[in-house]
């Protein structure tokens, strides 16, 4: 599963490119695509609480109570992590080569 979701992120990652080439502005096409890929990956340390700091008992007593919840969470991050991760690397990398 989580390949079909790296998969689809490379997908959407193209298919930003390509709408935005076909739109007549190439150049932004990489800007939304880094937008895209930043936001996810800030919510993905939001939700492992990555990037959040306070103490352990804290975020120990923020925790979801159930099992099946916290795995929920898991799983949207993962997801959303995955599906960033292409449109990052596509704009961090094309901001390196461009200029």
């Amino acid at each position: 599963m989580k390949k079909k979701v790296f998969l689809s992120g490379i997908v959407s990652a193209v298919l930003v490119q390509l709408v935005a080439f076909v739109m007549g502005e190439a150049r932004q096409g990489y800007e939304i695509s880094g937008y895209i890929g930043v936001g996810l990956l800030v919510l993905a340390g939001l939700l492992f609480a990555t990037l959040i700091a306070t103490r352990r008992d804290v975020m120990h007593n923020a925790a979801p109570e159930d099992r099946e919840s916290q795995r929920s969470m898991q799983r949207i991050g993962v997801y959303g992590m995955l599906i960033g991760l292409p449109h990052f690397m596509y704009a961090f990398g094309y901001f390196l080569f461009t200029q």
